[in-house]
């Protein structure tokens, strides 16, 4: 099977870096934030076009659906965790358990994980339809957390330290298992097979594929030339997508980590990123992967599958 990737679109708006990427699944809408404070909404059909979803005084460094009506949650340098009504455009709560930067979360069930810059995590409960309460607020490691992803089972969770460790958690936050072998902080991690196998990129610029009951270290990859920032799975496609510092973006066979296709700015030149590619989303209804990064762009890529 022959995989292409063509950019489709080159946008812009953002006046500062872009750390965060969200897509929605029952809808054509995405979201765009980073360094200035502001979440844009694009529609995936008419992606020229931005509105004013949200904005904050603060770096925004992730993005999260809110489970139940249209609200998003965002995660800020300063540690707010804003949860934001998107029909009223207005903030309806800010949490902040600590001032450290909240680097990643992800939702299970109708409890709500983050991963915070002084090595503490956090799980929270829906309280009602539109707020939260704190379940725990615990150090799992003496260094930042930069990524997180709850085991499909939802009774585990990964986090990746600037340790250079990844912790296998339960959903208490108590430690199970730590994964040693990366030499540089651990930036994102993704379970494939259904939760079999875990894997992680990291700033040494490798790949790490890890088989998640034992802990061991199956295989390491030279994937990029400097950090990886985020890795996305393509399951519609059997593809992995991984996003890099070096500005390029990757998409690998998601069983054999077979490298397929290389998409950066020496290919496609004045339409691929010229700087660090941070984040990724997929669309799955058009089949196209989304991509933000330090260029201030967003950009919209078509994949397809040819025999």
């Amino acid at each position: 099977m022959k995989i292409n990737i063509e950019p489709q679109h080159r946008l812009t708006g953002h006046k500062d870096c872009l750390y965060s990427l969200l897509a929605d699944t029952e809808s054509p809408f995405f979201f765009t934030a980073g360094g200035d404070g502001l979440v844009a909404r694009w529609d995936i059909s008419q992606p020229a076009d931005a509105t004013l979803a949200a904005q904050v005084s603060d770096n925004i460094y992730s993005l999260l659906h809110w489970p139940v009506d249209r609200a998003l949650l965002l995660g800020t340098h300063t540690g707010g965790l804003h949860l934001i009504d998107l029909v009223e455009n207005r903030e309806l709560h800010l949490y902040r358990k600590n001032p450290a930067p909240i680097f990643a979360m992800e939702w299970s069930n109708a409890q709500l994980f983050v991963a915070h810059g002084d090595g503490f995590v956090s799980r929270w409960s829906r309280d009602g339809n539109k707020s939260l309460v704190l379940d725990f607020h615990q150090a799992a490691a003496q260094a930042a957390l930069r990524c997180l992803a709850v085991h499909p089972s939802g009774e585990m969770l990964a986090v990746g330290s600037s340790d250079h460790s990844i912790r296998l958690l339960n959903r208490h936050g108590k430690e199970q298992l730590r994964l040693l072998g990366h030499i540089n902080s651990v930036f994102s991690l993704l379970w494939l097979a259904g939760g079999k196998y875990l894997l992680s990129g990291s700033r040494d610029a490798h790949l790490a594929v890890w088989e998640t009951a034992s802990g061991k270290l199956l295989d390491k990859i030279p994937a990029h030339l400097f950090t990886i920032n985020h890795l996305l799975h393509l399951p519609e496609m059997g593809l992995v997508a991984s996003a890099g510092r070096d500005k390029t973006i990757k998409l690998w066979d998601d069983k054999s980590l077979e490298l397929l296709k290389v998409a950066d700015y020496e290919k496609f030149p004045g339409k691929a990123h010229s700087h660090s590619v941070n984040k990724l989303a997929w669309h799955a209804a058009s089949r196209q992967l989304l991509s933000v990064g330090d260029d201030r762009k967003f950009i919209v890529w078509q994949i397809t599958q040819q025999k």
